[in-house]
């Protein structure tokens, strides 16, 4: 047996062109969770351009009675071209009672403006 060193390099590469990248955000629903500390979501992210697309993915919670919101830990992911990925997004269970609107916010380079999907839940 011998065993010797590797060392990975991974290049990524988006053509120098006039086109932005194009992701969608959908399906956030709320998945068992691991931890009695935080509730889990996902959210489905679907690159439909023709470059690879960093993105940050964060949950928004907003109380529907006072308003108050509560903005939580961003995720980084990359996506492909064509390609669709589920990213996990965890709730803490920190969060004052009540009725909330939760949105997943999506956010890369190029986009004008934030995409999210939403969907309301009780907190206890």
């Amino acid at each position: 047996m011998s065993i010797s060193g590797r060392i990975d390099i991974f290049l990524f590469y988006n053509p120098l062109t006039d086109t932005k990248g194009r992701v969608d955000i959908g399906n956030l629903q709320e998945v068992e969770s691991k931890a009695p500390d935080y509730r889990t979501f996902t959210v489905n992210l679907d690159n439909i351009g023709d470059l690879i697309v960093n993105c940050d993915v964060y949950l928004l919670a907003s109380n529907m009675a006072t308003g108050e919101e509560h903005r939580f830990r961003t995720v980084e992911v990359i996506t492909y071209p064509q390609s669709m990925r589920t990213v996990e997004l965890r709730l803490p269970m920190e969060l004052p009672s009540g009725k909330y609107a939760l949105a997943a916010i999506l956010d890369y380079p190029g986009s004008e403006s934030l995409k999210g999907t939403q969907i309301t839940i009780d907190v206890k």
